[in-house]
């Protein structure tokens, strides 16, 4: 298909505005839908490239649940607000039978045509029963639906686009949109036309998805970063997605990354991709502390960066990332596992620290990348007259275990005459430091080290 629209997406695949009325279980499922050579532009004016997900009015309570039935309340049908979960507006319609709740659903208003679901709800809310007289003891939960990524399962789309304008207005200024699926694969090139008002544009926003493949090849200029952030909503699942054998361009804005991880998520890899062009103070994947101060702290249970090739915009630049991960400030880890192997940063200038990827990350397996070495070569003396020798390690990570487990890091080899030192050891000072020891001074020149650091592996 060839798509030219002006306020439509390319794409789009939804199961309904807010399943209110729909009468039968799983009634409203979209799944095996294929979309191929799709070319064109959309989004001229306002939408995204590509969108797939579950009802996008997430913000409102559709279901309430009676947890506990109480005793004495008035008998029939009466309504009442809610309390909590962030948002205003709700009501909920009380069924009582002999002095307990039985029932409890949306109210139904304006002569039938409205559900008064309200709006900004994040979490869950509760009933407010106290306007029931005599009534004691009933709970009922405003139920805040999270995403679900059973409803549209089996999505493939494939194409190149072009979307947005100069006068694009901003709405959902977006390539790819996934909120709320399951097994989807995506292979496009999508290349964005930057507003000159607002420009906002993202390459992705993924708020829940599982077991999905996402090959993209951006080109144009994207200035916001890509968000990958379950966290915007309670109880989102984004699991299993692999981003493999795409190119990105980087992004404008100062701060910014193609893929920025926000909130708790399962296993998310980056695999075989080419993300060229990174600007000033930008990067190419990023875990962010959290994105608000109501949203959770970030957690990548698994995340695999493996055999990526970064560069940056201008050789001039000498502050770029490619791969960044921000402490997070409730001091708790940020990442699970982290597989980072066979990548090139060689065209990238830095990287997160030794301390916070200690900190921030509780195993890794880091190994065969350019330019950001964890196997390091080095030799060291302790002099004639000395029985210790404090070394720096040279690898970025320093050592991942601070204990005497630490020394299992180091193979050290005498390349010289022990002379009188008779035996020799190492302890683990602190995370960038340790030191050799000899059982006496070694006399003559000394006695000189090959030393092998690896701090690739953090259990």
């Amino acid at each position: 298909p060839i798509v030219k629209s002006l306020r439509g997406r390319a794409f789009f695949a939804q199961i309904g505005v807010d399943n209110m009325s729909v009468p039968w279980t799983e009634g409203n499922k979209i799944r095996r839908v294929s979309c191929v050579g799709m070319s064109g532009t959309a989004g001229i004016l306002r939408q995204a490239g590509i969108y797939i997900g579950d009802f996008a009015q997430r913000d409102k309570i559709y279901k309430y649940t009676v947890v506990s039935n109480g005793t004495s309340y008035p008998n029939g049908y009466s309504i009442c607000g809610v309390t909590g979960g962030g948002g205003t507006g709700a009501q909920c319609v009380i069924r009582v039978v002999g002095g307990s709740i039985v029932g409890a659903w949306p109210r139904y208003f304006a002569n039938g045509t409205a559900w008064a679901v309200g709006s900004g709800y994040s979490s869950d809310g509760l009933v407010d029963l106290s306007t029931l007289t005599n009534g004691t003891g009933g709970v009922v939960v405003a139920n805040f639906q999270p995403y679900r990524n059973d409803f549209l399962e089996d999505i493939y789309v494939q194409g190149n686009l072009a979307i947005g304008s100069a006068d694009h207005d901003g709405t959902q200024p977006l390539g790819l949109m996934l909120e709320g699926c399951k097994r989807v694969k995506i292979d496009c090139g999508i290349s964005a036309i930057q507003s000159s008002s607002k420009p906002e544009h993202r390459p992705v926003s993924i708020l829940a998805a599982e077991d999905s493949v996402i090959t993209l090849r951006t080109s144009g200029f994207w200035n916001k970063s890509g968000l990958i952030n379950p966290g915007q909503w309670q109880g989102s699942i984004v699991d299993r997605i692999f981003f493999n054998d795409g190119s990105y361009v980087g992004t404008l804005e100062s701060g910014s990354a193609v893929f920025k991880l926000t909130g708790y998520m399962g296993t998310v890899g980056f695999r075989n991709n080419t993300f060229n062009e990174i600007r000033a103070n930008a990067r190419g994947i990023y875990t962010f502390d959290r994105e608000t101060t109501n949203s959770p702290f970030t957690y990548v249970t698994n995340l695999i960066v493996n055999g990526n090739i970064f560069s940056k915009y201008s050789s001039s630049y000498t502050n770029t990332y490619g791969f960044q991960l921000l402490s997070t400030t409730n001091n708790t880890t940020a990442i699970g596992t982290l597989i980072m192997n066979g990548n090139d940063f060689s065209k990238i200038d830095l990287f997160p620290s030794g301390a916070d990827m200690r900190s921030d990350v509780e195993h890794w397996r880091i190994m065969d990348n350019i330019g950001y070495v964890t196997r390091h070569r080095k030799t060291a003396t302790v002099a004639s007259g000395a029985t210790t020798q404090a070394v720096t390690i040279g690898t970025p990570t320093g050592f991942p275990d601070t204990t005497s487990e630490g020394a299992a890091c180091l193979r050290l080899t005498p390349v010289t005459s022990w002379g009188s030192a008779g035996s020799y050891w190492v302890t683990v000072d602190s995370a960038t430091q340790y030191t050799i020891h000899t059982g006496s001074a070694p006399g003559g020149s000394g006695i000189t080290f090959a030393i092998e650091e690896d701090t690739s592996i953090k259990e």
